[in-house]
């Protein structure tokens, strides 16, 4: 993932920027295991982009790994101004369903004031709810 990362971050979002009008306003949204990168990015790069939205992420990957830099980083920043949206359902595959609260807490815990964030779980959902990239940016821009 570190690779994917830095090409998104180094060269794609440069490249955009100097291609098009960007506000500088970036959202990163995932699904699955790109929803699970999605985390992985807010936790590695926080400042390449303004909100995160990862529907049905597959924490079930690294929970150990997540909870760990998730405790890190918000110990380490009081000023992250960041938004994330994790949405999922409540029929969603294990490495999502079972794995989600316990991040969502580690979050909750440890991130108070310093990132907006809020968990859906959608009643009767499967995986990737179909709403999940308009609830994440309702979400989102209900905090800018």
């Amino acid at each position: 993932m570190p690779d994917s990362l830095a090409c998104l971050t180094e060269e794609i979002i440069p490249y955009v920027d100097l291609t098009f009008r960007t506000t500088g306003e970036r959202l990163l949204y995932g699904r699955s295991d790109s929803g699970l990168f999605t985390l992985y990015a807010l936790l590695e790069t926080p400042d390449a982009f303004s909100g995160f939205i990862a529907a049905s992420p597959t924490v079930g990957h690294c929970p150990s790994f997540l909870a760990t830099r998730a405790t890190r980083l918000l110990d380490e920043r009081r000023s992250l101004a960041k938004t994330l949206f994790v949405i999922y359902g409540d029929d969603d595959i294990p490495l999502t369903l079972q794995f989600v609260p316990d991040f969502a807490q580690v979050i909750r815990e440890q991130g108070g004031p310093v990132l907006r964030f809020q968990v859906k779980v959608v009643p009767g959902g499967g995986h990737i709810p179909a709403s999940s990239l308009a609830d994440g940016l309702r979400f989102h821009f209900s905090h800018r």
